[in-house]
């Protein structure tokens, strides 16, 4: 379902994508407004779930982690359980050591998993061992990043 918004909806979403923990009143003086009509505005945001959380984006190289890598992920179709759906498995693969953000997509391949670790060596010896021992996936293809220019969290392209 979509929800209308307009541009101060869109201003105030932006600001607290740089920064979640900008005080209403900060967004108010930016903005021209009321402290008010912000936090009425931030409360409808969040009622009609547009606002789902406030989170951080750590910085992976400073825990450690300085590899991003992107693991495209086939199952095996014999290995498919009757009570196993897309939504289970993807919550079994977000569970994962490592693996950050999961997709279920379409085409060759079943899912795409973004993962941070610390060394390319735990992509094959940790994951992708343990992904097709424990999880039916048949056949991988590692993407290596090398440098990311802007990241959904850590910058506002609404």
């Amino acid at each position: 379902m979509k929800h209308d918004i307009d541009e101060l909806d869109l201003e105030i979403l932006r600001i607290l994508r740089k920064d979640a923990r900008t005080p209403i009143k900060s967004i108010a003086e930016q903005l021209g407004r009321r402290r008010a009509t912000i936090h009425s505005r931030i409360q409808k945001l969040e009622k009609n779930g547009i606002i789902r959380n406030y989170t951080i984006a750590p910085d992976f190289r400073k825990l450690g982690k300085p590899i991003t890598a992107f693991l495209l992920v086939s199952i095996l179709p014999e290995t498919i359980q009757i009570e196993d759906s897309l939504e289970t498995l993807s919550r079994k693969l977000a569970n994962l050591e490592h693996v950050v953000e999961v997709f279920n997509i379409t085409g060759e391949y079943d899912y795409l998993l973004k993962v941070r670790v610390d060394s390319l060596e735990v992509i094959g010896s940790d994951l992708i061992f343990k992904l097709r021992k424990e999880y039916g996936i048949g056949r991988t293809l590692t993407l290596t990043v090398f440098h990311t220019e802007q990241e959904e969290l850590t910058h506002a392209n609404l």
